[in-house]
């Protein structure tokens, strides 16, 4: 026996994997510069030269056991000491390097984030703004919790406020935010992103526990 829930996920594509597929399927036919993909979130810009000369330097000068071997579970001290400075110098925020955790990409952060929020026997609920990326369904409903969609204010993509505190109850344990957005590109004003943290804060005091803003930003550096 084995789970009919992951078999229907597993089972069936999103429409994001189904375009990336044919994308791949037409390039076959027609030629790869022939195919516009708008898919998969691919980077479209390199990596700066600093980060492959590093990656040729470790190679050369470290033993290939400690190099690719296990390192500290939340990531070496000497990157998060160094994420750190980098938040103080963009943001001048004084992140604590023993806060920051280190994943293999965000959908394991973000996993590993809900499941150490949501407590199933609370009948807990995590509130996405749609359109969403679609996985984001699958890591709440893995952890037990409800995922409850709220629709984008339009025609601008923006959060809709009045919808949002409607759904907000005291089983509310989360919001997630995308900007900017996968799929629509939309970019969060400075405007929406204060008046959500202070929807959140005043309704986390009303209802007297935290709504945690988890905000996923794989492409904020474009903007």
């Amino acid at each position: 026996m084995i789970s009919s829930k992951m078999k229907q996920l597993g089972s069936k594509r999103s429409v994001i994997r189904e375009l990336f597929e044919y994308g791949k399927q037409r390039a076959a036919v027609i030629g790869a510069e022939n195919v516009f993909d708008f898919s998969l979130g691919n980077p479209s810009v390199p990596a700066p030269e600093q980060v492959n000369a590093a990656i040729i330097e470790l190679t050369q000068s470290m033993p290939s056991v400690m190099l690719h071997g296990y390192t500290s579970a939340q990531g070496d001290a000497q990157v998060r000491r160094t994420v750190a400075q980098s938040i103080k110098r963009r943001f001048d925020y004084d992140a604590d390097p023993d806060k920051i955790y280190m994943t293999v990409g965000a959908a394991a952060s973000l996993t590993v984030t809900l499941k150490a929020l949501v407590c199933t026997e609370n009948n807990d609920q995590v509130i996405v703004i749609a359109p969403f990326f679609p996985e984001y369904r699958v890591f709440i409903e893995a952890t037990g919790a409800q995922c409850v969609v709220i629709p984008a204010k339009l025609p601008d993509f923006q959060i809709d406020f009045e919808a949002l505190n409607k759904s907000i109850c005291k089983n509310t344990k989360a919001v997630i935010i995308n900007s900017p957005n996968n799929p629509s590109g939309v970019v969060y004003s400075p405007e929406t992103v204060t008046r959500l943290c202070k929807m959140l804060k005043e309704r986390s005091e009303e209802l007297g526990q935290p709504i945690y803003l988890i905000s996923d930003e794989p492409y904020r550096e474009i903007t």
